[in-house]
């Protein structure tokens, strides 16, 4: 196993002076050009962001990801419980530690070609790791919040085209190709044995990653045609749908360890509710209005999905003292005006993004408006599924970091 190891904050800055992310004189006029906008812009943000003090703390602001000649753009920024994981343009992946905005590494993973977002946390034998798809390759990186330039503890290349994102178990990275097959990358504690293996051919193409129960060995799947499957552990057994007429499904499951919940949002305007210990029975659905948009959030025992027309929904996850799970949080009257969840507070508190780029205090046991701020025009507007820490980021190459107050 790799030892972790630490470097400099003087040995950080020459690695990224490798990769092109500092500063060297003698820039020509297009280089100096494109500063003064990106600058511009920046400066801008920083002017907006002062001026919602009252309504937010800044956590950090101005950690930047860019190279000398500012022709390097952020494409993703993902954040977990600790890490904020940004890849470019350029096929470069750098991780912030999310608390304090400090870059910590840097992956290079062979070629320009960009990474596929979301970047998979997980872990193998006791050791954390990272997955992450490039190039229809799948980089495997053990101890990422190690310090410096990162390298793959192994690679495994995939020989179609990988079109979900990894689902991460026990043993196993499941993923879906373009020709309708899934596959399993098993991890081997043998070094250079990671060896990917056919599942099957589903019915239809899958857009979305399978997903698995506390990582157990035995992912669902959904295809567009609204099939269900589950991966029983034997590779050569075929698989059978569970369900089917579930309608189109575009959008991310998800699992609700408490109550062995998994949640799917479909096309056809409803939210299916299905037990995962039984994945034959349906426990409830919830209509939607719409076509559902962005992703599922669970949020104090209730799960939130938004729809195309901007009406958020919300249902109670457990029975509750009213009625089953499933009953419809206000009356099953939506809030509209949304556009994204974007962060969880305190004492029933949502933060969302509405129209015109405002962040608004959603109280979720009356869901009322409480009080919204226009925030500057960003690029990103992160989902943070762990604390109230709102990210922000400008393709540009900065961050910034706000706490509602």
């Amino acid at each position: 196993m790799r030892t972790a190891f630490k470097i400099t904050s003087a040995c950080l800055a020459i690695m990224l002076t490798v990769l092109g992310c500092a500063r060297r004189p003698g820039l020509d006029r297009d280089t100096q050009y494109r500063q003064r906008l990106a600058l511009e812009r920046k400066q801008a943000i920083d002017g907006m962001l002062g001026e919602l003090k009252d309504a937010f703390e800044i956590v950090w602001d101005n950690v930047e990801v860019q190279d000398d000649r500012y022709t390097r753009s952020m494409l993703s920024v993902d954040v977990d419980e600790k890490m904020l994981y940004v890849t470019t343009d350029d096929g470069l992946l750098f991780i912030l530690d999310a608390a304090l905005g400090r870059r910590r590494a840097a992956y290079m993973p062979g070629s320009s070609h960009p990474i596929t977002p979301p970047i998979v946390r997980g872990s193998f034998l006791k050791t954390d790791f990272i997955y992450l798809v490039h190039d229809n390759s799948i980089h495997a990186i053990d101890e990422p919040e190690r310090e410096g330039v990162l390298t793959p503890a192994w690679v495994v290349r995939h020989n179609g085209i990988i079109s979900t994102p990894l689902c991460e178990t026990e043993n196993f990275l499941f993923f879906g190709a373009r020709d309708q097959r899934v596959f399993a990358v098993f991890k081997s504690a043998a070094e250079g044995r990671h060896d990917i293996w056919l599942i099957d051919r589903l019915d239809d193409r899958t857009k979305t990653a399978p997903i698995a129960l506390n990582r157990v060995d035995r992912p669902f799947f959904v295809d567009a045609s609204g099939k269900l499957y589950r991966f029983g552990g034997q590779v050569a057994t075929m698989l059978k749908p569970l369900q089917e007429g579930l309608g189109p499904v575009n959008m991310p499951l998800l699992v609700d360890g408490p109550s062995a919940t998994l949640l799917v949002a479909s096309d056809n305007y409803k939210l299916y509710a299905i037990n995962a210990n039984n994945p034959r029975t349906i426990k409830w659905t919830g209509e939607l209005g719409s076509k559902p948009s962005e992703s599922l959030y669970i949020y104090n025992r209730s799960v939130y999905v938004l729809n195309e027309n901007g009406e958020l929904r919300a249902f109670h996850l457990d029975p509750t003292e009213a009625g089953m799970a499933g009953k419809p949080l206000w009356g099953g009257r939506p809030v509209t005006g949304v556009r994204k969840i974007v962060s969880k507070g305190k004492e029933n508190a949502l933060y969302v993004l509405r129209p015109g780029n405002k962040i608004a205090k959603l109280d979720t046991a009356s869901g009322e408006i409480l009080w919204e701020r226009e925030l500057p025009q960003v690029d990103y507007t992160l989902v943070n599924r762990h604390d109230s820490i709102i990210y922000l980021g400008i393709k540009e190459g900065w961050l910034w970091a706000l706490k509602p107050r």
